[in-house]
């Protein structure tokens, strides 16, 4: 199948875009382990490996969760609901859909479907 083939058979009112044009794309980041205050808030994060056996399309939780000072002291971003995380690092391909405003570490790229950075100054 070529190029041409794929481009011409998209199911009934899909079209081909950028990913630019439905969103915007961000990594995520790693609060310091050795910083207490940054761990344990009520602020999920997310990690490739809280999506390996994951079946679902939203995920909530993952199995840590940060404050807002490690927020703020990290390149964590808060992702807004209905964010889609692409795993970019071991484990590549995992994806999910966030289901409420939650956090990643640097193993994603997020694509968030609004034309606004997130607002590391408010939680979710």
């Amino acid at each position: 199948m070529d190029n041409v083939t794929i481009f011409n058979n998209l199911p009934i009112g899909w079209k081909w875009v950028t990913i630019d044009s439905i969103g915007i794309v961000v990594s995520g980041g790693t609060p310091s382990t050795r910083q207490f205050e940054y761990w344990n808030g009520d602020i999920p994060w997310i990690t490739p490996a809280d999506l390996s056996n994951y079946d679902k399309k939203f995920i909530g939780k993952g199995r840590r969760n940060i404050t807002q000072i490690g927020l703020d002291n990290s390149s964590a971003h808060l992702l807004p609901e209905n964010s889609v995380m692409f795993s970019s690092r071991a484990p590549i391909g995992y994806i999910a859909i966030t289901g409420n405003p939650m956090a990643t570490n640097q193993g994603f790229k997020s694509v968030l479907p609004s034309a606004t950075r997130p607002d590391k100054n408010k939680k979710g």
